[in-house]
């Protein structure tokens, strides 16, 4: 009786299975992406991720590297493309008014002089809002994105 029920569901579970796997490699293969240069949001300086691990946030976790910018921002995704990007991550949030924004956190205690979550704020507000406030390569030393 199990060796039945075994039977009854491995069996088409394994068929399902192969399939897939055939449809993903065979019948779709312009779906790979080899070596395709992805910028990670939005390009942007170089984060430090044991440190992001302790501060959670990412505008204290930043590294001094050649992409000297705020991620997610116009001059951030301009600098990916320079270097060869073909795909830009962004994330976008909605604001209280309904608009689309781009900005890395859902909140904004992190990395700007705003606080409170993104999808609270209206988007005049956020236009009012210093973006690269609180980024630091030196643990709070200088603030080289402030303004």
């Amino acid at each position: 009786m199990f060796i039945k029920i075994v039977k009854i569901f491995l069996i088409p579970l394994s068929c399902i299975i192969t399939l897939g796997v055939i449809n993903a490699y065979i019948f779709v293969p312009d779906l790979r992406r080899h070596g395709e240069i992805v910028a990670y949001r939005g390009g942007g300086s170089a984060v430090n991720y044991e440190k992001l691990n302790k501060t959670g946030c990412t505008s204290l976790s930043i590294k001094a590297s050649r992409a000297n910018s705020v991620e997610n921002t116009l001059e951030a995704v301009a600098s990916s493309i320079a270097a060869g990007a073909k795909v830009i991550h962004l994330n976008v949030h909605k604001t209280s008014d309904d608009q689309l924004v781009v900005i890395h956190d859902w909140t904004l205690d992190c990395a700007t002089n705003g606080s409170g979550p993104v999808h609270k704020t209206s988007f005049e507000q956020l236009k009012s809002i210093d973006a690269g406030y609180g980024y630091t390569f030196d643990d709070g030393a200088t603030f080289p994105f402030r303004g």
